[in-house]
């Protein structure tokens, strides 16, 4: 059964990454973001991106981002561990550096 797990989780992983990146390609094609709009905005200066759809744009590229983040991360508790008690305890802890990561790596849009 452990071996099953070991091949089924990196396809899972590579398969929920796959469908994250197509999402945010096919979204940021549909926008057709200019670079520069891009480099300023990912820099901090929102003066140039007060359009609605520049911050979807980039709303939705920092969702995909940690989606991906999400799913990485969380994959190597429930395929590694073994015991309930360590996947308990490594379960919390990440759920806690996830929802602070997303705190922080949103912030700057949002804030």
């Amino acid at each position: 059964m452990s071996f099953l797990r070991a091949m089924v989780a990196p396809a899972t992983v590579g398969f929920l990454e796959l469908l994250v990146f197509f999402f945010a390609t096919r979204f940021t094609m549909i926008l057709r973001l200019d670079f520069f709009f891009a480099v300023r905005f990912l820099a901090g200066d929102f003066r140039f991106a007060t359009r609605l759809r520049e911050t979807a744009f980039f709303a939705g590229f920092r969702l995909a981002v940690v989606l991906r983040f999400i799913v990485r991360f969380l994959a190597t508790d429930f395929f590694l561990t073994i015991r309930f008690l360590e996947t308990a305890f490594f379960a919390g802890f990440r759920l806690a550096v996830v929802l602070r990561f997303i705190v922080r790596f949103l912030a700057t849009d949002f804030f």
